[in-house]
């Protein structure tokens, strides 16, 4: 992975992703484009569109599917998993627990997860704005629940759909290892976002031991 193209990034980080998606391609591009879009599908398109929902459906099984063949359950389960939140708060009808549901398909209850980090109100999702928020930004735009993790945790995977700048993963680690600060903790994506590179392959296989 090249640093210069993910500028929250450092060499300190440790990250992994499944796919690569191509900025400013649609559907057809790739398999990863496909599945991507389809993932990120407003859920209210479940009413207005339900001949298009299932594409929604499958992209949620597709990328569970995925998840659980490149970590199987068995050295998953030794992390607590923390998914980064959405755009919209909880009891906003766009509200999206998409990570949420990939984990729980990929691993069918067999996985630790927590949701310390909640969004405190509306916000432009990044994939739909021209402007994308800096960590600091997303820390203020945060709730912080920490008696949902142990200040003892051993392993945390931040748990998000597409790498783009690394702002995300980044607010996330800083709050995270202030509050538990032996926890390694590393970053788990579905996709990073490219412009035309060449395709990084990796295994995730014996990195929790």
């Amino acid at each position: 992975m090249h640093l210069h193209d993910h500028r929250f990034i450092t060499s300190d980080d440790e990250c992994y992703f499944l796919g690569e998606y191509t900025a400013r391609k649609g559907f057809s591009h790739s398999e990863t484009n496909d599945k991507i879009i389809s993932l990120k599908m407003k859920p209210s398109i479940q009413y207005s569109s339900p001949a298009r929902f299932k594409y929604k459906r499958r992209a949620i099984e597709y990328w569970g599917r995925m998840l659980a063949g490149a970590l199987p359950v068995d050295e998953a389960q030794k992390a607590i998993w923390v998914p980064i939140p959405g755009s919209c708060p909880i009891g906003d009808p766009e509200f999206d627990d998409r990570l949420v549901q990939i984990i729980e398909y990929a691993y069918k209850g067999g996985v630790t997860i927590a949701s310390p980090f909640r969004q405190k109100s509306l916000r432009v999702a990044a994939h739909d704005s021209h402007e994308r928020p800096d960590s600091e930004t997303l820390v203020s735009e945060w709730t912080f629940d920490v008696s949902t993790i142990s200040s003892e945790a051993g392993q945390i995977i931040i748990f998000d759909d597409v790498m783009v700048r690394g702002a995300s993963f980044k607010a996330a680690k800083d709050l995270l290892k202030a509050h538990a600060v032996n926890a390694t903790i590393r970053g788990v994506f579905l996709a990073r976002n490219i412009h035309d590179d060449p395709p990084i392959l990796f295994d995730m296989l014996d990195v929790f031991e």
